[in-house]
């Protein structure tokens, strides 16, 4: 998956939390990414934001459902190593 995971944490963790005010779901985004995480045996997150940057709350959830690396050459091998192990 390719985002910055930055957002209002009401994004992830609330029901109809949804940006999209008329889009319903009594799913948190949060818990999408879970069933994400469960459905594809392997995964990673490539964050564009420089790492440094990556104290904000919501790229710390994402970052517990999925494995996270910097959208560079670098960040790509370490998540293309961490698919091939």
């Amino acid at each position: 998956f390719v985002g910055d995971a930055h957002m209002a944490p009401y994004e992830l963790t609330s029901q109809y939390g949804a940006i999209d005010y008329w889009h319903q779901n009594e799913i948190t985004g949060l818990d999408w990414l879970r069933r994400l995480h469960d459905h594809f045996e392997q995964a990673v997150w490539l964050n564009p934001i420089t790492r440094r940057w990556w104290m904000h709350p919501t790229i710390q959830m994402v970052g517990e459902v999925f494995p996270m690396f910097e959208l560079t050459v670098a960040g790509l091998e370490e998540a293309i190593e961490e698919l091939t192990t």
